[in-house]
Parts: structure tokens; C-alpha cells; sequence
């Protein structure tokens, strides 16, 4: 004799979803930086300039700004994408719209 097993149970279950996914995941701002002069850079984030680096001998200076001419300086930097950073971060910080 053979025991057979109901493919099916008699009991209900609840229906719950397998994972909590949550909210969707923010997404990144998208960091372009394009050269506007021999020496300067314009950086622009999700479209909007943010700032400038300018190339003074072997160092990058950080500006902070949506116009050069009134871009302030924030940092330097002997590295180029550690000046994009600092122009970045800063601008996050303050009160530029677009």
C-alpha cells in the first residue's frame, strides 16, 4: 500500500507579498563637466551649471557658482575629480536654483 499526499493543503493562507520593496531608490544626480576656456571648466548638475574649475599650473581651484564672474572659490585640489567633488558638495549647500 502506498500513502499518497494531497497535492493541495485544505488551509487558507494569507496573501503577503515575499519582499518589502519599499519606496523606489532615489536616483543620482547626473555630474557633467565640459570645458568652456583653455583653463576653466563649467559643472553642471542634472543641467544646471553649478560652478567652475580652473587650471592654475598643476592645481585645480574649485568655484562655486552659476556665473563665473561671480563664482566663489571653495577649494583646491591637485586631483581634477576631487575639484568636481568639492564643486559639487558645495553647491549642494547652497541656495542655487534653477
Amino acid at each position: 500500500m502506498t500513502d499518497t499526499l494531497a497535492a493541495r493543503t485544505t488551509r487558507t493562507r494569507d496573501r503577503r507579498p515575499l519582499a518589502d520593496v519599499g519606496a523606489a531608490p532615489e536616483r543620482a544626480p547626473r555630474i557633467v563637466w565640459e570645458r568652456v576656456d583653455t583653463d576653466r571648466y563649467r559643472v553642471s548638475v542634472d543641467g544646471v551649471a553649478r560652478g567652475y574649475v580652473e587650471v592654475v599650473g598643476s592645481v585645480f581651484v574649485s568655484l562655486c557658482g552659476c556665473r563665473y564672474d561671480h563664482a566663489v572659490e571653495v577649494a583646491q585640489s591637485l586631483d581634477f575629480a576631487r575639484a568636481i567633488a568639492r564643486v559639487v558638495e558645495a553647491s549642494a549647500g547652497s541656495a542655487l536654483t534653477p
